[in-house]
């Protein structure tokens, strides 16, 4: 909306509420009338200034959520007021909210790490703030510029495949495509106004960016092998996380044979890793005749294997039990034969894992490993394996049993008495404390166990005790002085144990959300004194945070935004300080269906091709208005984009009025916005002719995107030059501030904002003055001496071994001097004259030596 037709909308609400307040009053004069609107204006105005703030009150911080739409609409309403003190008041209100909003922008402005290759930049910025991403090369010229808004999680990406290209004068190319690589760097910058319209750099952030180098990429690569040898096997330590991180700093190297064979070397670790990590182990049958290779049998299937006896291939047998694949060695393995397996990894077999075939052990050996096993890392030394169970001890007591020699056997329960012992023990229970907003009970007990929470006999919920001794348990919330029970047990002994707890009061967290009627305004609810956030939240993702009123209710404004549809899941979430969340409600939305008429439109520069822009799914054409007609359709997608092409002719100038115009399929306007246009840069140029010193005028020729061009001397703005239709310009009197040809002489082009566009250097050329000045020969003795002299020396003057004699008389008619009864100053035929030319400050210009004779 343009000043004028703004301003009218804001006088015809001025005038309605007006009139409304004087019917049936007594009739006033038309002085008074048009102050009582003029202050109905006002008040409007200064409403809109402090909606910025919560609670409407400029004495407190913006409130959330806050962009810069509504603070630009109030700096544009602001300007509309006739009474300048108005306008003071509301314009210092204005500053604390711009003062605010730009903190708060700038705080959270971040790049990410920008790499070679990357077709994107990313970052961190305050949601819905609109900024400007430029790409600059390595000497610092700007190659690249693009427009982009953060979206509702304070994130940001903006796409370079279609930005406005320059060359290296930083003249605009054309819109294209452009790929970082290193010694780049990437700038991002957030444009805000300032209380009296004018635009200012409230946040900026750069970042170089990053090459992967070849010695990088090939130090990842070999790391994977044993020794940093790629012919061997994958280190241990070699993950599939490492393989990948690997693969990342391959993927971004430049194509190249080198390039490829690290690549290879990629393929063959990622091989390696996932075939090793498929195999899960060898075991030996009970009379060590066989053994068997277990396998993921998934996994397994991607990859190929070899088995070997002694380092010969063996026949093997197959069976699947579950997802586990048994491999089986043939029945004839005797003692100290070895059997192993090989991954085959591009025809090459390298080695996984081996067992070497031990002869069956005795009673008394069985009886000590399986005592052992009950241990941790198979040592009684050690406290009893979580996992060990009543089989585990039933079976090592079977087989001590069996021991023939008393003392061994005796030596052996020893160690099985401490794993039952153990066995029997079960750790004691903590309880963190429990409030009536607890929706979990945690605390500590027997790693592993069972646990469950009762109230009385109701069972609350139960869980596992993870192998940290941790338990957390989900609950409905309890009433105050509620006793809990929890009951822990553990799962391999069957032994139990049993503590409790009362409720307590929690903190005030309540919340809750009055049904939404589709389209309304607002969305509104109440929340606890405890909670310090609210958020909305539509199908799973943050759009907007509410205002918090200091009566317990909160509001979420332009809810109708966020909220389109009787199928959308809408919720409000309340979260803390840190953001994590604390409790949330869904929210019942009632009405009919709202049809979505969004309409964007990026900004336009004046002689590029297209305007582009996104549309709602129900709209079905999208028009292209230049100055309140209709030029062109433009092409819709399936993505919802849309781009009018082909548009330079039609837009002359970024004062058009440029319009995209929505239609639905009866083809009725549903949505029209104005599209911001900016000046095209190739007519921001400015040039000077080259000035002869002294003389008074001073011109040039600029671009059409000039509105004014001043004349800068030393670094100070001095003159405004007279602009002629044809784009020529001239200082008339451009002597007078020019007054030394070294002087530094600049003319520059200013926009309708007064924003500079361009700059030149005026070439100064120094005045040709005339010095010239010789003398004749002069006999000794005589009266006089004469010469000639230039026109631009102010006196001549007869210097007698060093000193003056005598200044000259001056013909300038005729370009002559005569210095006269000079004989009493040359006393002998050995003094040294000099004729010597000063200024009208009596400085020297040019000396000369005089011939005598």
């Amino acid at each position: 909306m343009n000043k004028i037709m703004k301003k009218t909308a804001l006088l015809l609400l001025a005038t309605n509420v007006f009139a409304g307040s004087v019917i049936a009053t007594a009739p006033i004069g038309a002085q008074a009338a048009n102050l009582a609107v003029q202050g109905s204006i006002y008040g409007n105005v200064k409403a809109e200034v402090n909606a910025l703030f919560v609670g409407k009150d400029p004495n407190n911080d913006i409130r959330a959520g806050l962009d810069q739409t509504p603070v630009n609409d109030a700096i544009a309403d602001v300007a509309l007021l006739d009474d300048p003190t108005q306008q003071a008041e509301l314009r210092l209100i204005l500053d604390k909210a711009i003062n605010q909003l730009t903190a708060k922008i700038n705080a959270s402005l971040t790049i990410d790490s920008a790499l070679n290759g990357a077709t994107a930049i990313t970052g961190q910025l305050e949601s819905q703030t609109v900024f400007i991403a430029e790409v600059y090369n390595a000497a610092g010229t700007r190659i690249a510029m693009t427009t982009g808004m953060a979206t509702a999680d304070d994130t940001y990406k903006v796409a370079l495949n279609r930005v406005n290209r320059y060359d290296e004068d930083g003249a605009w190319l054309d819109m294209g495509a452009v790929t970082l690589e290193k010694g780049m760097k990437v700038k991002v910058y957030v444009n805000l106004l300032n209380s009296k319209g004018q635009r200012f750099v409230a946040a900026t952030s750069t970042q170089d960016v990053i090459g992967i180098p070849y010695e990088e990429a090939e130090t990842a690569v070999l790391g994977l092998f044993v020794d940093n040898d790629p012919t061997k096997m994958v280190a241990t330590t070699t993950s599939k996380a490492s393989v990948a991180a690997a693969q990342m700093k391959v993927a971004v190297l430049q194509a190249s044979p080198e390039k490829d064979v690290l690549q290879n070397y990629v393929n063959k670790a990622e091989a390696l890793v996932g075939a090793r990590d498929a195999f899960q182990g060898i075991t030996l049958s009970d009379d060590h005749q066989t053994a068997t290779f277990a396998l993921d049998n998934t996994e397994q299937a991607k990859y190929a294997y070899t088995f070997t006896l002694n380092n010969n291939a063996m026949t093997t047998t197959s069976t699947v039990s579950g997802n586990t694949k048994n491999v089986v060695s043939p029945n004839t393995l005797a003692v100290g034969d070895t059997v192993a397996i090989w991954a085959q990894v591009q025809n090459v077999s390298y080695f996984i894992a081996d067992l070497k075939v031990t002869a069956v052990p005795t009673p008394e050996e069985l009886a000590r490993q399986l005592v052992n096993e009950l241990f941790t890392d198979d040592n009684p030394a050690n406290q009893v394996k979580p996992t060990t169970n009543q089989t585990d001890l039933n079976k090592a007591q079977a087989q001590v049993n069996l021991v023939m020699d008393y003392t061994t056997r005796t030596s052996i329960q020893k160690d099985l008495d401490k794993a039952k012992s153990e066995f029997n023990i079960i750790a004691p229970i903590t309880i963190d404390p429990v409030t009536t907003n607890a929706t979990e009970v945690t605390g500590t007990g027997e790693p592993n166990a069972g646990v469950v929470v009762r109230n009385g006999s109701l069972v609350l919920g139960s869980d596992t005790v993870d192998a940290n001794g941790k338990y957390s348990v989900s609950i409905p919330k309890q009433a105050l002085s509620t006793n809990l029970t929890v009951y822990i047990t553990k799962p391999l002994s069957g032994k139990a144990i049993v503590a409790s707890i009362y409720v307590t009061k929690g903190a005030d967290i309540t919340l809750s959300a009055n049904d939404y009627k589709l389209g309304e305004a607002t969305l509104t609810g109440t929340y606890g004194k405890n909670i310090p956030r609210v958020r909305l939240w539509v199908n799973g993702v943050a759009v907007t945070q509410a205002i918090l009123n200091t009566d317990g209710t909160y509001t979420i404004e332009k809810a109708a935004n966020y909220v389109k549809a009787l199928t959308d899941k809408v919720e409000i979430v309340a979260v803390d300080s840190k953001f994590v969340e604390i409790t949330r409600v869904p929210v019942k939305i009632t009405g009919s269906i709202i049809k979505d008429y969004a309409l964007t439109a990026n900004s336009y520069q004046v002689d590029t091709a297209n305007v582009e822009g996104t549309y709602g799914k129900d709209i079905a054409k999208v028009s292209l208005w230049v100055n309140g007609k209709s030029v062109a359709d433009a092409t819709t997608n399936p993505d919802g984009t849309y781009q009018a092409k082909n548009i330079a002719s039609f837009v002359a100038s970024k004062k058009d009025l440029v319009e995209v115009v929505g239609f639905d399929a009866q083809n009725t306007e549903v949505k029209r916005v104005k599209v911001t246009v900016t000046s095209s840069p190739l007519e921001n140029w400015i040039k000077a002719d080259t000035y002869q010193f002294g003389t008074l005028p001073l011109t040039g020729t600029i671009g059409k995107n000039i509105s004014k061009v001043r004349l800068w001397v030393n670094g100070k703005a001095v003159q405004e030059a007279t602009i002629n239709e044809d784009r020529s310009y001239v200082f008339a009197n451009a002597k007078k501030n020019i007054l030394k040809d070294s002087d530094l002489v600049e003319v520059v082009g200013v926009d309708d904002a007064y924003v500079e566009v361009g700059r030149a250097t005026v070439v100064v050329k120094p005045i040709a003055l005339d010095l010239t000045l010789t003398a004749d020969d002069y006999a000794f003795g005589s009266l006089t001496l004469t010469g000639t002299y230039g026109k631009d020396i102010k006196y001549v003057r007869l210097f007698v071994n060093g000193d003056v004699a005598k200044q000259a008389d001056l013909n300038p008619a005729t370009g002559t001097y005569t210095c006269t009864d000079i004989i009493k100053k040359i006393t002998s035929s050995a003094d040294k004259l000099e004729i010597v030319a000063v200024d009208a400050n009596f400085k020297e210009i040019k000396r000369i030596p005089v011939t005598m004779k």
